[in-house]
């Protein structure tokens, strides 16, 4: 959400999205707890809130991070084997597995661990502005008239199926 940046204000939820660790195919990680990754390096990208417990983790020196400025960046430095597996939003990863060529092909050797970290509510934002507000406001006003969650994962499914064809 963009609650937590100064002139932004959020719509309601029109969505969810699990983020986790993606890991190379060949190279796969087993673990239950976040003490579990402590000799592993985790990409993750500069200046992105994670998870609470992962974020704690990293500032109290337990979790080794490699920061990318990207989630491109990251992912192929995951393929490469420059760290052991990265974060990232599941959606994100399916986006840029499908529209950047470099992400595309890293891809195929990567696979996303199917235990989410989170599942992250989404967010429209509009600066905090009367047109932003007012933005916002018929936004959330459209989002109680729909499933929203049921369209989102419709649209995805149908992007990611169309492009298999």
């Amino acid at each position: 959400h963009c609650n937590h940046d100064d002139g932004f204000v959020a719509t309601s939820s029109i969505g969810k999205a699990p983020l986790g660790f993606v890991e190379r195919v060949a190279a796969p990680v087993t673990w239950e707890t976040l003490d579990d990754l402590a000799t592993l390096r985790i990409g993750v990208v500069l200046g992105y809130a994670n998870t609470e417990a992962f974020d704690a983790a990293v500032a109290e020196g337990t979790l080794r991070v490699v920061a990318s400025r990207d989630d491109s960046e990251n992912l192929i430095k995951l393929s490469r084997g420059q760290v052991d597996i990265a974060i990232v939003d599941r959606l994100v990863l399916d986006y840029l597995a499908r529209t950047d060529e470099q992400v595309r092909v890293a891809a195929q050797a990567l696979r996303f661990d199917e235990r989410p970290l989170a599942v992250n509510d989404l967010y429209l934002c509009f600066r905090d502005d009367g047109d932003g507000r007012r933005l916002r406001d018929e936004v959330n006003a459209q989002i109680v008239r729909i499933d929203s969650a049921a369209m989102f994962t419709a649209y995805f499914e149908e992007s990611f199926d169309s492009e298999a064809r």
